[in-house]
């Protein structure tokens, strides 16, 4: 007496298996696949997926329901039988001269069509060489599962099935007996008939692979075995054993049919167990990419079972059964390829090796969503997501897909789009919509749903949520690229593609400035401009820190530039970083829906002072050589401007220096220079006599320090040297109302420092860099295109600074 119960705890539902009738009804039938051709890892899944139910009657007719029978009892195995249900056809000849296991030529032929009808008899001498073959001759072979089905044939299961034999998928419970035997000997130890009665039973056997796995190669290849699975029907009143096979291919052309068979593997008498029932499947068409109609929908029942298996993962304890069918889990994809071995940290890891849930005994994959038979196939360190989204062939910007094989972007999936004949000749299968971030395997079409794909759909468009980007500066922790180089999220390097580092700069430190970075971090830009789009994917890849490469091209965002500009600003054209500063922060602006108001888009917010300016004309009378005065009494012009930076004069450097002096360079205070706004020193132009104050503080004040200038021959550049401290830089004396503006906060710090290098008037020998601190860490880095390296910050102000932000500290 065996114990088939769930429930361990009721002795009154002990059943003797002996008393059951088991059969098998197919409720989805397949009907159609594409033919998957001979790669080694070329799928084309059966559609629908085969789902079969266990019925288990008593000798009075009374059904047992799945929640009575252990379901780790039963398995059953698939395998490919020709539509007359006669000819077996699981196995493809090679060709002998072929330089690969692929075959060359489909030859497809029996196992063992000439066996004889009695089990210890072989029905010719050479009787597996009837069919023709691209071969001399074929050796006998003993296979992994074999048993007599027909009475005129000895067939033979799918070989390899490495998931049946897999030690791990079997730990302790079975140890399959290796022994390489002759087929006469193997055939002495079936017993009973071929297909009788219920009360009849035949025996799998556990064997060796032969020396014949360099001649042929399956057939049908997926998962040929399954375990069973509890769930209830569409009423969910009964509950059933079901058996899905979602991973099932065929790689030749032709009108074939499954059979199915039962087995008990409960009652394991050392290799062998009993088969219970047989059925075969209604035909199914295999087709050729070109013929293939398309992928089937599943039924309700199909669609029943795989939602269950998606909401909960059956469980095994110590005391089940280890003889369970081969479970589909979830394996880590190499980071560089995804050919095993251990996944990236920080991202999405885990790939499926076949199906979306993590099901135990097979569960029902929806037809075409959650099918990931190609995700092994990706190949993440190929991957590159930061170069303008048009078709590589087509160069149009309209439904691109990105081979997520080889990177290369394809216009469409259709059958006439570039993608789909991609698919076809380089046989790669996995795509990503660059803009609805939906995976879909091609040529079949069909969307992947699967959480080991988060990684890639986070590369190409990286969110935040609120509760990470208010730790972002608190943060010092370093993240890893694909190959476990370190990189610091924020701290990496832009791409210089020609000369577009006065552009890397610029971006760099509105990367940095708080306000800017989470305003375009959380933000969806959905009805806004394209320029500002990409200037917000290109913020959040820089904090990025699950980034496959710790750097970043800003290829996209000049593009968009390029174009908003009307070329004014090029990637191949060196430009000044002030102008482009300007031209980008009015155009963000304006793109955000800003006004002329005051705090009318976060631009505004973050950087709009305002200046009070005093004017009064120049008498034209006034002696030559004489001191110019504000004379008070004079009609004067008082206004008020708003500002986004603020403009720094350098005193001319010396043109003579004396023996001692001639390699000294010129150095200036930065409060020195910023006296221009104390309301007192006078600015003098042509035709006036100015005065500037500043009204009203910024919480952000850019400070630009003029040293480029033109004469009538070339432009030249003032090598004055500024002094300035890091931090608690006091604008108190450049302010008209101190005590009011000390409310909000009148001390700053430095939070970046953009920097030239070079000479301007030499061409290709001028480059920008740009400083910026870490504040978790409170270290200085200096970043120059791909370049980020550790500066102290004492060696700040030693270099020729150009552009300067600086932050408000608040008030304790």
């Amino acid at each position: 007496m065996i114990n088939y119960r769930n429930n361990h705890d009721h002795d009154d539902l002990n059943i003797d298996p002996s008393e059951l009738f088991y059969s098998l009804e197919i409720v989805q039938q397949p009907q159609r696949a594409r033919m998957c051709g001979f790669g080694d890892k070329d799928r084309r899944n059966i559609t629908p997926a085969p789902v079969l139910k266990l019925v288990a009657k008593t000798n009075e007719g009374k059904i047992v329901t799945g929640d009575v029978l252990c379901r780790q009892a039963f398995m059953v195995n698939a395998d490919l039988w020709l539509e007359d249900e006669v000819t077996e056809r699981n196995l493809v000849l090679i060709s002998s001269i072929a330089s690969t296991k692929s075959p060359s030529r489909a030859f497809t032929y029996m196992s063992e069509p000439h066996a004889s009808a009695e089990h210890g008899e072989q029905g010719g001498e050479r009787g597996y060489m009837a069919d023709p073959m691209p071969i001399q001759f074929a050796p006998p072979r003993t296979s992994i599962i074999t048993f007599p089905y027909h009475s005129n044939s000895q067939a033979h299961g799918p070989w390899p099935n490495r998931d049946y034999n897999s030690p791990q998928q079997y730990p302790k419970r079975i140890e399959a007996e290796l022994s390489r035997e002759s087929q006469q000997d193997r055939a002495r130890r079936y017993e009973g008939s071929a297909r009788g009665a219920m009360d009849e039973y035949e025996f799998y056997h556990y064997g060796e692979p032969s020396d014949w796995e360099n001649l042929s190669t399956p057939n049908l290849v997926g998962q040929t075995t399954v375990g069973g699975q509890s769930a209830p029907d569409l009423d969910g009143k009964t509950t059933h054993i079901w058996f899905a096979f979602n991973m099932l291919s065929i790689r030749t052309e032709g009108v074939f049919k499954l059979r199915f068979t039962l087995c008990d593997v409960m009652q394991m008498n050392g290799t062998t167990t009993k088969i219970l029932y047989q059925v075969f499947s209604d035909p199914i068409h295999v087709q050729s990419p070109k013929k293939f109609l398309g992928a089937c929908d599943n039924n309700d029942l199909a669609n029943h079972l795989n939602k269950k298996n998606e909401r909960e993962e059956d469980s095994f304890s110590d005391d089940d059964v280890a003889v369970h069918s081969v479970r589909f889990k979830r394996k880590k994809i190499d980071g560089a390829g995804g050919e095993g071995g251990q996944g990236r940290a920080g991202g999405a890891a885990s790939a499926n090796g076949g199906a979306t849930a993590a099901l135990e005994g097979g569960g029902v994959a929806a037809s075409g969503k959650g099918s990931g038979l190609y995700l092994d196939t990706i190949r993440r360190y190929m991957l590159d997501f930061d170069f303008e989204k048009v078709c590589s062939v087509s160069l149009s910007n309209l439904n691109v897909y990105a081979c997520l094989v080889c990177g290369k972007y394809f216009q469409g999936r259709g059958t006439t789009s570039h993608a789909y004949f991609h698919s076809l000749h380089e046989n790669h299968h996995v795509y990503i919509n660059l803009n609805t971030l939906k995976v879909y395997v091609l040529p079949d079409s069909y969307e992947v749903t699967d959480s080991s794909l988060d990684d890639i759909k986070y590369v190409l468009d990286p969110r935040f949520t609120h509760a990470q980007v208010k730790v972002l500066d608190k943060n010092s922790s370093q993240s890893f690229d694909l190959n476990r180089k370190p990189y610091i999220p924020g701290f990496i390097g832009l791409n210089n593609i020609k000369a577009n580092d006065y552009v890397n700069v610029v971006v760099q430190v509105l990367a940095h400035i708080p306000h800017i970075r989470d305003y375009f971090m959380l933000q969806k830009f959905d009805d806004k401009s394209e320029l500002v789009k990409q200037f917000g994917t290109l913020i959040r890849k820089i904090w990025n820190p699950s980034a496959f490469k710790g750097q970043v091209s800003p290829h996209e965002l000049l593009q968009e530039i390029s174009n908003a500009s009307n070329r004014q600003f090029k990637l191949t054209e060196q430009s000044d970083p002030l102008a482009f500063l300007s031209w980008f922060l009015n155009t963000l602006h304006k793109d955000l829906g800003g006004t002329r108001k005051k705090d009318s888009s976060i631009i505004y917010t973050t950087f709009q002072g305002e200046l009070s300016i005093e004017t009064q004309p120049i008498d034209p009378k006034a002696v030559k050589g004489v001191e110019l005065v504000f004379n008070s009494d004079d009609a004067t012009t008082k206004t008020k401007s708003p500002f986004l930076f603020l403009a720094l004069e350098l005193p001319p450097p010396p043109l003579f220096h004396d023996e001692l002096e001639k390699n000294i360079i010129p150095q200036i205070p930065l409060t020195t220079i910023l006296s221009k706004y104390d309301g007192k020193t006078l600015q003098e132009s042509v035709a006036d006599l100015k005065k500037f104050q500043i009204t009203r503080l910024p919480n952000y004040v850019i400070l630009h320090i003029k040293r480029f200038s033109k004469n009538s021959f070339a432009k030249e550049k003032n090598p004055t040297i500024v002094t300035f401290p890091i931090k608690n830089l006091s604008m108190a004396e450049f302010v008209a109302d101190p005590e009011r503006e000390k409310v909000l906060g009148l001390h700053y710090d430095l939070l970046a420092n953009i920097t030239h290098e070079g000479d301007p008037s030499i061409p290709n020998t001028t480059s920008y860099k740009v400083h910026l601190q870490h504040r978790a860490k409170e270290q200085w880095y200096q970043i120059q295109d791909l370049f980020v390296e550790e500066i102290n910050a004492q060696m700040i102000f030693l270099s020729e600074s150009y552009i300067q932000v600086w932050e408000r500290k608040t008030p304790n």
